[in-house]
């Protein structure tokens, strides 16, 4: 066992303006000669009775909403402040990455700093030194090596701090969501070194949301609601889509239903309601990953029909790109559903792995093809809000929103 955590608990105090006081002694002394005490002070529990055990090997990715308690977790377990209740044992050298320049001297320079980080985790100079080339090389920040860190960017004080986490090879990796602050491309690189740890049997804590990320990553999944464990468990993918759609916005709908007020008719059909379903007609949730089916479900009373007259839906991207439309007869003739004078019911699939990340409008449109619409894209009454969140790659190399509109998966095969 790497980590035992047993009863953890963080308390803090706020003011009414929601300023957290850490009685540092810097503001207790300025407190002391100003005569200055805040009022209004109440107590609140940033982590609350928390336990579990963490073994080697284990790649845990702890995620919840802002204020969950993930950072307050990974501070007491990286020894940065102490717990008010419970204990957290660590077996091994610990390596942290919690805050841009946490754990380096801004008035030493990038070299000193690599050898005073690795002292700090319990190394030797020989160690260090053999890891020297592997930290400088990944960081890219060999030409300022010899400047103080003071002088660095944040991105650059990112990578260094991540290129000593990683190559100092400790048996517990602490990581917290400080990536979000560099390039996409050492984004991935990290991404790609943390695999490579995690398959070396090292013990990996990792904050982030990035949803597809931790689910390439991990094998197992913390979720902290209110400072409290909601969820300790290996079924990382299933958990992550009940979180996210958890989070959906309140705004976010799946089903369009006609009533007195809410209708969609004219001479040609009324529109009976507008769904999002899955593949076995069950609701879908606001939000679904990239690889997870979807269907549109229509139901129309037909009043009069014309073989051109079109039914289906088109989707918009959140900027406003119409990405694509489908209609009911762009098919041949003896496969299409047949519409006649009466009610029915028809579907059709939303492509799998194709939309990249974010949110997309879905409305029921109809034309007479290819001259007229009846319900054109953007003015539709029935319109629906559908959310990717991760599913986006299989591949350990790639775990971001593409940087495009769209995000297929497309398999890739050797030429004899």
């Amino acid at each position: 066992m790497m980590i035992n955590v047993q009863n953890l608990g963080k308390k803090y105090q706020k003011t009414d303006d929601g300023r957290v006081i850490y009685h540092t002694l810097r503001d207790n002394l300025a407190n002391m000669l100003t005569g200055k005490r805040p009022e209004n002070i109440y107590e609140f529990w940033a982590l609350k009775d928390v336990s579990f055990q963490v073994n080697e090997g284990d790649v845990v990715g702890v995620l919840g909403r802002n204020g969950a308690g993930k950072s307050t977790l990974l501070k007491l377990l990286s020894r940065i402040t102490a717990p008010t209740t419970g204990s957290a044992e660590l077996h091994g050298r610990v390596g942290s990455l919690l805050e841009v320049g946490t754990g380096f001297h801004l008035e030493l320079t990038g070299r000193e700093n690599i050898f005073v980080n690795g002292a700090i985790m319990g190394m030797n100079r020989p160690e260090i030194q053999r890891k020297f080339d592997d930290i400088v090389e990944f960081s890219g920040v060999g030409e300022f090596l010899d400047m103080p860190v003071k002088h660095y960017s944040s991105g650059m004080i990112t990578r260094l701090a991540f290129s000593v986490a990683a190559f100092l090879e400790p048996e517990i990796l602490v990581i917290d969501e400080v990536l979000a602050t560099g390039d996409d491309e050492f984004q991935k690189r990290c991404m790609g070194q943390m695999k490579n740890i995690s398959k070396s049997g090292r013990t990996i804590l990792f904050v982030s949301h990035n949803m597809n990320a931790i689910n390439q990553l991990c094998n197992r999944l913390f979720w902290l609601e209110r400072g409290t464990l909601k969820a300790d468990t290996t079924d990382v993918y299933n958990t992550l889509n009940k979180y996210l759609i958890g989070e959906a916005q309140e705004n976010s709908t799946t089903h369009w239903l006609a009533d007195d007020t809410h209708k969609l008719e004219n001479d040609y059909f009324t529109l009976k309601s507008f769904a999002l379903v899955d593949a076995q007609g069950g609701a879908l949730p606001p939000i679904i990953p990239n690889d997870q089916q979807a269907f549109v479900e229509i139901k129309i009373e037909m009043k009069e029909y014309h073989p051109p007259m079109g039914m289906g839906y088109c989707v918009t991207s959140e900027r406003g790109e119409r990405l694509y439309w489908s209609f009911h007869n762009d098919t041949e003739s003896e496969k299409r559903p047949d519409l006649q004078v009466g009610e029915h019911i028809i579907r059709a699939p939303i492509p799998r792995n194709m939309l990249n990340e974010g949110s997309y409008q879905v409305e029921f449109v109809s034309r007479f093809i290819p001259y007229r619409w009846i319900v054109e894209p953007g003015s539709s009454p029935a319109s629906l809000v559908l959310q990717i969140r991760g599913g986006l790659s299989k591949s350990s190399l790639f775990q971001q929103r593409r940087e495009a509109l769209l995000a297929p998966e497309i398999v890739w095969s050797k030429a004899a």
